[in-house]
């Protein structure tokens, strides 16, 4: 009965950071899904892209894999998002997660895009739209990316 005893308190003091461990992953994959899954995977993408010398930035269709992705295709039509990568198709940022347009509101205002041989802050440093909706959130920097460009790096491999 003590061999017992002992057994089930190692058992239990070994078991209880699994335990949390699997509790932390279960909440990453939840938050993920949640807030960034519907911009996750580039599986749509459509047949228009702009490039120059140094970037290429590619347009996207959103999934509807989430709250947010079903509610950019319920009240935009074709809600698209935009990727930068650099000259040698790696990875570079997206634009906002969380405010989606349709591709009607992007052609709205010029994309710009960014130029390595320029040094002043008003010139190309990041990609960006202007004028239309969401101007800001449709801004992608080259030098700093942002949060969620930060954890969907890795699924861009």
């Amino acid at each position: 009965m003590y061999i017992g005893w002992i057994r089930q308190n190692i058992l239990r003091c070994y078991m209880k950071p699994f335990k949390y461990i699997k509790l932390a992953l279960i909440s990453m994959f939840f938050l993920w899904w949640f807030f960034l899954s519907h911009v996750t995977f580039t599986v749509f993408p459509r047949k228009f892209e702009m490039h120059n010398e140094d970037y290429m930035v590619r347009y996207y269709y959103v999934l509807p894999t989430n709250i947010i992705g079903i509610y950019s295709w319920f009240f935009n039509y074709r809600p698209e998002y935009i990727v930068l990568y650099d000259k040698n198709y790696n990875y570079i940022g997206q634009s906002s997660p969380f405010c989606i347009r349709s591709n009607t509101d992007l052609l709205a205002g010029e994309h710009v895009l960014p130029e390595i041989e320029f040094t002043n802050e008003y010139d190309s440093s990041s990609f960006y739209i202007s004028g239309g909706n969401c101007q800001e959130e449709y801004e992608i920097p080259t030098k700093t990316k942002k949060w969620w460009s930060q954890i969907l790096q890795y699924f861009h491999l």
